[in-house]
Order: structure tokens, then sequence, then C-alpha cells
């Protein structure tokens, strides 16, 4: 029969392929349980999700779920967003739930396939009497087991109803998706909850997990058979790597695992079949209770099986709380016992080649005490049982830990000395042979009497000897090594014998030749027993799988602790390291053989997880170089004085500081020894990955350099409602101080942590700025202080909650830019352009001007900058998003009746009359409404735009010094690019896709470096685009009608100003620049229009003030004009449609310009 794995063997490689495919689903599970969203996790009844994520509930009542979200309009939004940051990972979800259901559905296909003979040579039992066929379909229904329980631990009942619901609605219901209803009836919350997410208690419901696995079943009689097989045989042969009886459960552990799953099959097994259930239990866990079923999860078979009969009164025989402590006592023997002999075996010069030759069986047999030793323990240690716990608990983790990693250094020996044995053996073996052969033929020479060391009278007899002994030790074969072995066996008896005669004993020479020569043939006896299955013994007795979930709490912190005691100790980790490597070969076995394509991206998975850990441990190294580094910086910042470029003769003593430097040089040597015992490191391999502890070092340094980046702005970056200009600045300087003893104290160390101090730090703090300014810009938008952490990179800091409610904003640079609209707010503040600044409305004093936005740059740098630009940008878009919709709500059928009839009449008047007074009055009363709910929005758009224009000019400046040259190219390439889309022609050629797809490339590129420069008009920017809406204009003039008589013209600063008993409601230049960019975003034709208005008005306004007989009306008028001049002047110099100088004679008469003119020099 051919072999069963054999790849012409249909029956096998269909298995095999489908036990790839269970690896390769719970490989995912895995993979994408650490990607669960937090909103699926969050309490139904408070989430603001609560009424777009739901439970199987939904089923019951689609429609009306379905009525509540779109009769709401944010809800609908909410939705929408939902589902686009979302769908991609709701379809992964939804593919893993259905491929446990197909998985399911094609064994049981198979099952039926074997039964009905479509595999002639086969039948169920046949492949069951197979070796591999009986791994195979053994792991098959066990997989299966697993997939049910992981699925469980790793993605709980209601968060898989909500995925499920949440693809479901997403994708179209039911015709969508072809098995949605098993992948339902698969998922539906079971009530079993972990005990992570249960306040530390696991909540388990009656009959758990016996309806669950009653969903998806098997034949009863398959899982009989395969019980059978496991109680009865040793399924994977590793009976021969633990030979000793003590040593039997560690020998089943695998098996025992398949049988712990396999009985929830057939759970009446475990209820009513006491003999069976003893059998088992006496045969896998008469020593042990707590067990790793898959990867390290653990079960503690004591509360498992409390309410199961049969397995409970089985279990009772040997958890016995007499028998308990003994066991406990005996691995604690065991602990130090291995420990000790370890230590001998790992001392200079002991475990040579020729000691692991004499003494391979001793030293096999201490590493499985020191493996079996650490993994009862391990386990153990997660016992739920109270007593028993309490008991476990009087050995330390650190002398576990201790163990293991002394005996992974004693195994990686061990294992290097063993594989150079074995690669080395046939040379060996000719060597050991060709010494023995020319030691005999001298022996011969000598006997026969042409020895040319000793002249001796010949004896034929023992030349005779001789030379039959050199011819057959010629004749012996290394391929034969039973025969070898005999044959040598009997020529060292042989040599023993001729030993006796007195030529032979009293001729040292001799003597020493013969015992050589059996030393030899001794040493050929023993490279011949050195096996390659002691190397496959030493795999399965160093597996470390069950360990993988335990090892990532409290070991990882006493690992930490070693380090941070003995930096050295990095170096025994790597063997530590290595041998966890081993978790591949549960999982990735079978997709090897099978030749999977997901063979690259789970081993990919997995390598990734050893080297997550592994880089965890490490990160202690960084974190105590930031500690020392802590120090440093407050001694360049606070005491070492910084050294001038010339020093006279008589000052070096002042800048001398021994104590200081003396200080300086000791931290400095600290974190040498913490930085060399990672350097010093070679490369090695875990899984497919190639650890480079350069990299790891580095990765790092830039994680807890962007942490203490963040800790420092996130403590300092704090402001109170009520602080003034003076706390801010201060708070500023603190900060911009203590960043900059930074940066010197990385450029003080950079030699030693092997990298660029500055360049690090730059780049750091960047991504540091753009994923603050992302989250962000993600909470203005759906307006909820909060983060989704699986959004960004895992060694980004989160900000801190608590300080995210107390501060009203998500992080620091959200908490900085409002509290420059709070010191800037309208209600205290006058921006005078002259100066480019914010001036304190009544006292005078200076708010913010480019003096403050240095201080910022010293603070936050060029990339905090252009994040506040950012920012700033995106909340003027949401905020004139916010305008049109309040527009177009209060433009009701009445209002819109109104205002064609306005704008019609306006277009009747073909002269200034006395109509004019009433028009302006319509125009006022139709838009008082409109402005009220628009005014203060409008406000903010131009504060933000002011406070753009400051950073912009700011970033310029730095620019222009840092890097002169950059700027000019830069300027000169924006210049280019915006005359060739201006005035290049157009051609078919150009309206290709292709050709769009780089133009705007191109441009999505240049404009990230023109940003980071300055190089932006806040004003004149479209920040997004808008349909057109009618009447804009005449709304717009409406709003600066209503509040034109809250308006005042300061001579002195040359500048609108609020009337001082109205300043509480109006900034006018907030107001006018808020216009002016909200009109920007519409056609052209819009300012065209409002620039016409404008100067209809002031022509009317001088026409009527001619006219008119009402002296305090004429007054009123005369100081509107000159305000509404002002207004026109100043749009005149940031409107595109306008022209930049006067006069404008189409518009407004040149003798009004002039007048103007004169007026404001006065």
């Amino acid at each position: 029969m051919v072999n069963f794995l054999d790849p012409t063997n249909t029956c096998g490689q269909n298995l095999l392929k489908l036990v790839a495919r269970g690896s390769t689903i719970l490989a995912e599970m895995q993979r994408l349980s650490e990607n669960i969203p937090k909103v699926f996790y969050e309490n139904s009844q408070t989430s603001r999700y609560k009424n777009i994520l739901f439970d199987f509930d939904y089923f019951k009542n689609i429609d009306t779920y379905e009525d509540v979200i779109q009769k709401n309009p944010d809800l609908v939004d909410l939705d929408e967003l939902f589902k686009s940051n979302y769908m991609e990972l709701l379809q992964r979800f939804y593919i893993l739930f259905e491929s446990i259901y197909l998985y399911h559905k094609d064994l049981n296909v198979f099952i039926e396939q074997v039964q009905e003979a479509i595999y002639i040579q086969y039948s169920f039992e046949v492949i069951l009497q197979d070796p591999e066929g009986k791994k195979l379909i053994t792991e098959a229904f066990y997989l299966f087991g697993c997939m049910l329980l992981l699925m469980e631990r790793l993605i709980i009942g209601p968060v898989r109803e909500r995925i499920v619901i949440a693809f479901y609605r997403y994708s179209g219901g039911q015709s969508a998706q072809e098995n949605i209803n098993q992948v339902i009836k698969l998922t539906a919350n079971t009530g079993y909850l972990p005990a992570i997410y249960n306040n530390g208690e696991e909540k388990r419901p009656l009959e758990y997990p016996d309806f669950l696995f009653d969903r998806f079943p098997f034949k009863n009689e398959l899982i009989d058979q395969i019980l059978y097989q496991i109680k009865e045989q040793d399924i994977y042969k590793h009976k021969t790597a633990y030979p000793d009886k003590d040593h039997r459960s560690f020998a089943y552990a695998a098996q025992a695992s398949m049988a712990y799953v396999l009985l929830y099959f057939v759970h009446d097994t475990l209820n009513s079949k006491k003999q069976l259930m003893r059998e088992i239990v006496d045969k896998h866990f008469y020593d042990n209770w707590v067990i790793a079923f898959y990867l390290g999860y653990t079960v503690d078979l004591t509360s498992e099986w409390a309410r199961y009969n049969a397995a409970k009164e089985a279990l009772g025989f040997i958890f016995d709380l007499e028998y308990i402590p003994q066991l406990v006592k005996y691995f604690q023997e065991n602990l130090s016992k291995a420990y000790l002999k370890c230590k001998e075996y790992l001392n200079d010069g002991v475990l040579n080649e020729e000691y692991v030759l004499d003494k391979i069986q001793n030293l096999l047999s201490c590493l499985r005490e020191c493996n079996i030793t650490v993994r009862w323990l391990m386990l153990h240690k997660n016992t739920t049982n109270k007593k028993a716990k309490a008991i476990c608990d009087k050995i330390s983790q650190k002398d576990i830990l201790q163990l293991l990693l002394l005996s992974s250094k004693f195994e990686e020996k061990l294992k290097t000395s063993l594989k150079n044995l074995i690669d080395t053996k046939v040379p060996r073996w000719d060597q050991d042979k060709k010494r023995c052969c020319k030691r005999m033929e001298e022996l011969t020479n000598y006997f026969g009497g042409s020895s040319t060391l000793q002249e001796i009278q010949a004896n034929k007899s023992f030349e005779a000897w001789f030379t039959e002994m050199k011819n057959q030790i010629e004749r012996l074969s290394f391929e034969d090594i039973t025969y070898a072995g005999r044959k040598i066996k009997q020529l060292t008896e042989a040599l023993d014998d001729i030993e006796q005669y007195n030529v032979m004993s009293e001729n040292i020479q001799i003597k020493q030749y013969l015992l050589d020569t059996k030393k030899d043939l001794k040493r050929m006896v023993r490279i011949v027993n050195i096996q390659e299955e002691y190397l496959t013994h030493i795999d399965l007795i160093s597996d470390i799988t069950y360990s993988w979930q335990s090892l990532q709490g409290i070991y990882v912190t006493n690992m930490q602790d070693k380090i941070k005691k003995n930096p050295q100790l990095s170096l025994l980790l790597k063997t530590t390291f290595m041998k966890l490597s081993s978790i591949l070969n549960t999982p990735m076995v079978r997709i090897v053989q099978s030749e999977s394509d997901d063979l690259v991206s789970v081993s990919k998975f997995y390598s990734g997880l050893l080297i997550k850990f592994v880089k965890n441990v490490l990160q202690i190294i960084p974190i105590s170089v930031f500690d020392i580094l802590q120090n440093i910086i407050n001694l360049l910042t606070n005491s070492m004085k910084k050294l001038p470029p010339k020093l006279k003769k008589e000052e070096l003593k002042e800048y001398l500081q021994p104590e200081d430097r003396s200080k300086m040089a000791d931290y400095t040597y600290k974190i040498s020894l913490f930085t060399e015992s990672i350097l010093s490191m070679e490369k090695y391999l875990i899984g497919v990955i190639e650890i480079n502890p350069k990299e790891i070092l580095d990765d790092g340094i830039r994680k807890e350099l962007i942490k203490c980046i963040c800790k420092q702005l996130d403590q300092r970056l704090i402001f109170q409602s009520n602080s003034d200009i003076t706390q801010f600045q201060t708070t500023l300087f603190n900060l911009a101080e203590h960043l900059s003893g930074f940066k010197r104290a990385l450029e003080y160390i950079q030699d030693f942590i092997g990298n660029f101090g500055l360049k690090i730090f730059h780049e750091e703090f960047d991504r540091l700025i753009l994923t603050y300014i992302d989250m962000e810009q993600i909470a203005f938008v759906t307006n909820k202080l909060d983060y989704e952490e699986l959004l960004y990179d895992d060694d980004i800091p989160m900000p801190d909650k608590s300080v995210m409610e107390k501060q009203g904003s998500v992080n620091f640079m959200g908490r900085l830019l409002r509290e420059l609209m709070r010191i800037t707010d309208y209600r205290q503040c006058v921006y005078v352009e002259q100066n480019l600044g914010f001036y304190h409305y009544s006292k005078g004093t200076e708010i913010i001007s480019l003096k403050t936005m240095d201080l910022l740059y010293r603070c936050v740098g060029v990339g905090g900058l252009n994040g506040l630009d950012q920012l700033f940008s995106f909340m003027i878009a949401s905020q004139i998003k916010t305008v049109i919709r309040q527009i177009k709500k209060e433009l009701n059928t009445e209002t819109k009746a109104e205002l064609a009839e306005l704008i019609q009449s306006i277009k009747d008047l073909n002269q200034f009359t006395e109509k004019f007074d009433k028009q302006i009055q319509s125009t006022k009363k139709i838009f008082k409404q409109i402005s009220n709910a628009i005014q203060d929005k409008i406000l903010k758009i131009g504060q933000m735009v002011l406070l753009r224009r400051l950073i912009c000019l700011q970033l310029q400046i730095k620019a222009k010094v840092g890097s002169n040259r950059l700027f000019l190219s830069l300027e000169t390439l924006n210049d280019s690019i915006i005359n060739d889309i201006l005035n290049r022609p157009t051609t078919e050629a150009m309206n290709t896709v292709e050709a769009q797809e780089k133009q705007n490339e191109l441009l999505f590129d240049t404009t990230k470096l023109f940003s980071y420069v300055g190089i932006s008009d806040p004003i004149k920017k479209v920040y997004l685009t808008t349909e057109p809406i009618e009447g804009l204009s005449l709304m717009m003039l409406g709003l600066v009608l209503n509040n034109i008589n809250l308006m005042d013209y300061s001579y002195q600063l040359k500048s609108l100003i609020a009337k001082k008993s109205e300043r509480i409601n109006l900034e006018p230049n907030y107001l006018l620049n808020g216009i002016i960019v909200f009109m920007n975003q519409f056609h052209p034709s819009v300012q065209e229009i409002f620039t016409g208005l404008i100067g209809y008005f002031i022509k009317s306004s001088f026409n009527f003030m001619q006219n008119t007989k009402d002296a305090a009306k004429n007054s009123d008028f005369v100081v509107d004009l000159v305000i509404i001049m002002k207004i026109y002047e100043e749009y005149s110099m940031f409107s595109e449609n306008v022209p930049r100088e006067f006069p404008i004679d189409p518009i407004v008469p040149i003798q009004l310009v002039n007048e103007y003119k004169d007026d404001k020099k006065m």
C-alpha cells in the first residue's frame, strides 16, 4: 500500500490539506482576535454606537432597527463612517467564521467519502491502523474542537454577534451570503465569558460547552474509535524520547490534549463511562491535572470536568490533597537538583565532544528532568483550584525561570555538540580507524625487526598477529553498524588478551600503543551509537509550546528584572528565545507537509509573535537607558554650563565642574553596559525571521524615545481655563528648555546606542505629531473624545483618558490648539494686521504674535507647527460644512420667496432713490435669522485663518533661515506648477485617467513639502468642494449690514474694531476674513456679485446722504460709509476677483475713494 502521505495518495493528501487548513484557520483566529475594535466590547447601553451595533435580537425585528437609523441623519452618518472604517475587518471576521463551518462540512464530506469507499483502499478503520493516517484523522477532529474552544476564549459571544450583524447589514443581508444561517448558528452567544472579561471570574453557563459542540456534531462511533486509539496506543511514538516510566504523562502530553478536546464531542462518555474515563485518566493524567490543549492555552481538569460524574470520579483518584504536596515536593527537589546539574555541565571545558560521547545518556536524562520539571511547575501554577494553588505557589516563579534559562543554554550547547558529531561521524570514524591501522602497522614492523626506533629480535608470531589485526580493522565498515559494533568488541578483547604477554606489558611504548588503539576502537563504537534520533528526542523534550501563554505575564517581568540587575544576562536569554521557536512546530508541520499557499502568512504570523515577545522582554534595556538619560538631561539642563567657543584661562576652573563631569561619566558607563549587552549578540533566526540585535535595540530606543517625548508634552501642555497669556508663554518656555536638554543628551549618548540622536528624535517626534493630529481629526468628526488603538502603531503611546476628559481634547495637540483658540477668542481680542498679532482689547497687551509662534516652534518643531496648521485646516473645512448646512436649513420656502423678491427689486433699481433705505432694511430683516445662525461659525473661521497665517509665516521664516535654497526651490516649483496648470493648452492625452493620476500624485507629494515650509495661503485656499447656493452674495452682504452698526474704525490701529459697548459680540477682522474664506469655496461669480453689491451700497449711501434731510440718519450713514469702505479695501486685498489697488471706477467713483483716503490720513 502506498505511504499515506505520498503525493499520489489521494486520500492522504485530501486529509492532510484539510488538517493544514485547520491550522491556518486557528492562526487567523488568533491574528484577528488581537485586532478587534474596542467599540465591539463597549456596554451596549452606554456606547454611542448602541443604535447601529446589534446582537442577534436584530433578526426579531429588522425593520424597526433599520427605521431608527434611517430617520436620524446623525445615525446615518455614523453608520456610514463605521462601515467605511471597519468593513474590511468585518469581512475578514465573517470569512473566518464561515471557514470554521466549511471545515466542519468538508470533514464530514471526507468521512462520508471514506465510508462510501470513494478511496478504494481505505476505510475509517484502515486509516486508524496507518501510523500517519491515525495522526491525521485524530488531528482533523481535534482541530475543529480547538476552533470552537478558542473562538469562545478569543472572540467572546457578544462581540461575535455584533460583528456578524454588522457584516450582515453592510454586505446586503441574507441574500448576499450563502452560509449566513450556519455562521449565525456557529457564532450565537453561549453565555460563556473568560475571566479576563468578567472581573477575574470565569462565567460558565450550565451544560457548557456541551451545547456548543452539539451545534456541529460528528458521529459518536467515529470519535469513540479515535479515543480508543488514544487510550491504547502511543500515537506519536514519543515514548522513545521518555523511556522512564515516571515520565509517561509527559510522553503522552500531545495526545492527552487531543483526548480532552475530543471528549466534548461525546460528552456522555465524560458523564457515564466510568471505566473508559478511568483508563484515560490513569494513562494521561495520573500525575497532572492542568494541561495546555493548544499553543499554551491551559485548562484545569478539576474545574472543567467538575460536573461530569465519570470524569470527576476518575480524577478523584489522583487529585488528592495528600498526594498533591508529594508531587510538589518531588518537583521542587527536582528543580534544585536539575539546576545544580545544569550548572555543573555548563562549567567551562566540561561539555566537550569527548564528554558528550561518553555521557550522552546522562546528559539526555538531565535534559529530560529539567524540561519536565519546568513544564509541570509552570502549568500547575495556573491551577484554578484554590487549595492546590496555595500548595503550588510555594515554589517561586523566579526559580522556575532560572532553571528554564539555564536549561535552554545547556540544551543549545548539547544540541550544537551533537549536531557537529553527527555531521562529522564518517570522517571521525575513518580518522580513528586510520590511527588504529597505523599503530598496528608500526607494531607489525616492530616485531618484524624493521623498525627504526629500536632494534629487537624478530618475532614472526606477533608480526603475523598484528598484521591480521590491522587487516581486520581495515575491513570494518561504517555502513554495517551492527557487524562493526560486534567486531570492535572482539578486537578490543583480543587486544586485552595480547597485552598479558610479558613482551607487551614490559614495553611502555607498546603498552601505550595498545591502550590508544583500544581507546580509539571504543570511540568508534560511541561514534556509531550517536544517532540522529537524539536530535529528534531533544526537540521533543525541549518543546515549550505549553508555556506560550504563561510566559506572557509575570515571567516577562522576572526576565526584565534579571536583565536590569545584570545586563549581560540578555546573552543567556538568546538561547531561551531560540527555544521558543518550538511553538511553530505544532501549527506549521502539516502546513509545510501539504505545501499550502498559507505557509508564508502563517509562519510570519507566529514568527511575528515570537519577535514581539523578544522585543517586549528586551525593552527593559531601552527603558533603563532612558532612566539614566533623565539624569544626564538634568545635569545638562540644570548643572553643567555650556562651553563657549572661546574660553579665557581664568574662567577654566568655573567650567571645570569635576563632580558633575564625574557623574556624567558614571551615567554614560552604565548606559554602555546595557547597550553593549545586546549589541554583542550575533544575528540568529526565530521561526522564519532573522533577529538582528542592533535593530531590536534601535526599535526599542525609538519606542522609549517616543514615549518620553509624549510624556513630557502630555504633562506640560495642560492649560487651565482661566490662565492668561503669561502662563501660556511660561509653559511653552519651560517645555522648550526641557526638550533642548533632551536633544543634547541624545547627542551625548548617540555613540553608545549606535544611531544619530537628533535624527531619531526628529523622526519619532514627527511620527507622534502626525498620529496625534489624526486622532484629533477623528475625534472632531465623530464628536467623541476617544480613539481606536488598532488604527495606530503599537509603539505609539496612547493618550491618558483621565486628562482627556478634564481638558476636553484627545491629546496635547488638541489642547494646544484649543488654548490658542481660547486666548484669541473674539470676545477679548483684536487682530492688528500691521503688527501681525492678536492684542487684548481692553488692556492692549500682546497675546499672540510671531514671537509666540517662535516659542511654539521651539516646543513642537516644524512637524508640530505643520500639524497645527493641518488641524486648523480640517476644522475650517468642518466649520464651512456646518455653515452651509445651517444656511440650507434656514432657507425655508418663505425665506426663499422673500430672497427672490429682494433680488428682483434690487435688479429693478436703476437709480439711487429713497427706496435704497427700504432695500437696506429689507436685506437686514430677511437675513437677520441666517446671520445670527452662522455668525459665530464665520467668526471662528476667520479666527482660525488668521492663526494659520501666522503659523505659515513662521514656517516660511524658519525655512528661509534654515535652508534658503530648499525654500527658493520649492517656491519656484510651486509657481511653475500653478503657471503650468493655468496656461497650458488642454489635449485629449492630458484628460486620460493615467495622466490625471500622475498629476494628482505630483500635487499630493509637493503639497506636503509646501506645507512644511509654509508655502500656503490660508485665505485663498479651497478647503472643500461645494454646490451653488442661491443668493449667497446677498446673504453675506446681509451678514455685514447686520453687524455694521457694531463696528468702528480705529485711526490709531488703522483697523476695524468693535464698538466698546458691543465688544462681547464681534471682532470685525475675524468676521471679514471668515466671509472671504467662506466665499472662496464657491464659484468666483459669488465674489464678483458681492463686490458689486458693496460698490452699490457705497454709491447708494453717498447718494442717499446727499439727498436726505434727516441729519441723524445722515450722520449714521457717514460712519457706515467709512466702515464699508474699509471692508471693501480689505476685501480687495484678498479676493482674486477684485482689482488689487484703487481706483476702481467701474464699481466706486474715484472721488469717493480719494475722500475715503483723505479721511484715513486724518
